[in-house]
C-alpha cells in the first residue's frame, strides 16, 4: 500500500506540471492567435495533455470508475486524430487549395506520362511511371494497386480518419453499458463476453485512421515540409502508441500472473492504475515537448514568420510584408476553438449518400 500511496503522490505532481505547462502554452496561443485555421487545431492538440493527465489521475484516485474516465480519455484520442488531419489540410491552404492541388498533380502526371510515352517504350513506360506518379500503400496494405492521388483521396482520406471519430464514442458507451451487467469483462479476451469484439472493432478502427494518416502525409510530404510536421505528428502518433502497446502489455502481465490484486483491488484494477501512472509520467514529459513543437510565434513576428514559409507570388509578398496582424481578444479565439461546427461540417460532407457513391464510382 506505500508503494501505491507513493505512486499517487508523484502522479498528482507529474499531473500538476503537466498541466501547468500546457495551460501557460495554450494561454500564448490564445494571446498571438494570428492563424486561427492553424491554431484552432494546435490548441484542441495541446488540450489532450491535461485532459489525459487529469482523466488518469481520476482513475487513480477513483478506481471503480476507471472504465468511464477511459472512455472520456479515448473519445478525445480519437478527436485528436481527426484534429491532426485538420491541422495539416490547413498547412496546405485549406480544402479548396489542397483539392487545387491534388489535381493540379494528377493533370502534371498524366500530361508528364503522355509525353513520355511518345519516347519510350512500354516497358520503360512503366518503370518511370512507377517511380514517379504513382502513389504506392505500405505494409500491411502493399498489396493493393499503387494509384495517382487526386482530390477524391483526399475525401477517401478524411472519410477514414473521421470514421474513428464517431466509432471510438460508440464503442466506449458500449462497453459501460456492458460491463454494467458484467458481460464486458475487461481484460479477457472471452469469445462469450464484450472486451474482445470491442478490442478487435476499435484496433480495426484506430489503425485504418493512422493508416490513411500517415498515407496522407506521404503524399503531401514535399509540400508540407516547410511547416516540419513529424516532430508534431510524432508528438500525436506516440501517445496512442504508448497507450495501445502498454494496455496489451498490461493484459499479458495479468493473463500469465505476473501482476497480482493488491488488497481490496482486482487484479484488473491494479493493471489499469499502473497504465494510468505511466501515462501522467508521460503526459509530464509530452507536456514539455510541446513547448517546442508547438511553439509560439509572437504578433509581432508572425509577418516574418508568414513570408519565409508561404509560397507567395511578389504581389502577395508585398502585401503580407505590409499586413498588420489582427489581435482578437482572448474570449474571442476561446469561442473560436470551442466551436465544432468544421468537425460536423466535414462529417456531413463525408459521409453524405451522394459523395459516398462518388468515392466508390
Amino acid at each position: 500500500m506505500l508503494f501505491l500511496d507513493l505512486s499517487l503522490i508523484i502522479a498528482e505532481i507529474l499531473t500538476l506540471l503537466a498541466c501547468f505547462f500546457s495551460f501557460m502554452l495554450i494561454v500564448q496561443h490564445l494571446k498571438n492567435y494570428n492563424d486561427p485555421p492553424i491554431q484552432r487545431y494546435v490548441v484542441r492538440i495541446l488540450w489532450m495533455v491535461p485532459i489525459y493527465a487529469i482523466d488518469s489521475l481520476l482513475s487513480l484516485n477513483y478506481k471503480r470508475y476507471s472504465l468511464f474516465f477511459d472512455m472520456i480519455k479515448d473519445c478525445y484520442e480519437a478527436y485528436v486524430l481527426y484534429c491532426f488531419f485538420a491541422l495539416l489540410v490547413g498547412y496546405l491552404g485549406g480544402r479548396s487549395k489542397l483539392e487545387e492541388l491534388l489535381d493540379y498533380k494528377d493533370a502534371q502526371a498524366h500530361a508528364q506520362f503522355q509525353s513520355e510515352q511518345q519516347e519510350l517504350n512500354t516497358n520503360q513506360i512503366k518503370l518511370i511511371s512507377s517511380q514517379n506518379y504513382l502513389q504506392h500503400h505500405f505494409f500491411p496494405l502493399c498489396c493493393l494497386s499503387p494509384f495517382i492521388p487526386n482530390k477524391n483521396f483526399f475525401r477517401i482520406c478524411k472519410a477514414l480518419i473521421l470514421q474513428f471519430v464517431l466509432i471510438k464514442p460508440i464503442t466506449a458507451l458500449l462497453a459501460i453499458i456492458l460491463d454494467h451487467f458484467n458481460l464486458y469483462d475487461e481484460g479477457h479476451y472471452h469469445t462469450n463476453r464484450g472486451y474482445l469484439y470491442i478490442t478487435i472493432i476499435e484496433n480495426i478502427s484506430v489503425s485504418l485512421s493512422l493508416y490513411f494518416l500517415i498515407l496522407f502525409y506521404q503524399v503531401t510530404q514535399k509540400d508540407l515540409a516547410p511547416f516540419k510536421p513529424v516532430p508534431k505528428f510524432l508528438c500525436v502518433k506516440t501517445i496512442v502508441f504508448f497507450c495501445f502497446w502498454q494496455g496489451v502489455l498490461l493484459d499479458l502481465l495479468v493473463k500469465f500472473n505476473l501482476l497480482k490484486p493488491e488488497g481490496e483491488f482486482t487484479v484488473q484494477i491494479v493493471a489499469s492504475s499502473v497504465q494510468d501512472f505511466l501515462i501522467c509520467v508521460e503526459m509530464f514529459i509530452l507536456s514539455i515537448l510541446h513547448n517546442f513543437v508547438f511553439a509560439v510565434i509572437p504578433s509581432n513576428e508572425y509577418s516574418q514568420f508568414k513570408n519565409l514559409q508561404s509560397l507567395c507570388d511578389l504581389e502577395d509578398f508585398r502585401a503580407l510584408c505590409n499586413e498588420e496582424v489582427k489581435v482578437n481578444p482572448i474570449l474571442s479565439n476561446i469561442k473560436d476553438i470551442v466551436n465544432q461546427s468544421d468537425v460536423i461540417q466535414d462529417t456531413k460532407e463525408v459521409f453524405r449518400p451522394s459523395i459516398i457513391r462518388e468515392k466508390l464510382s
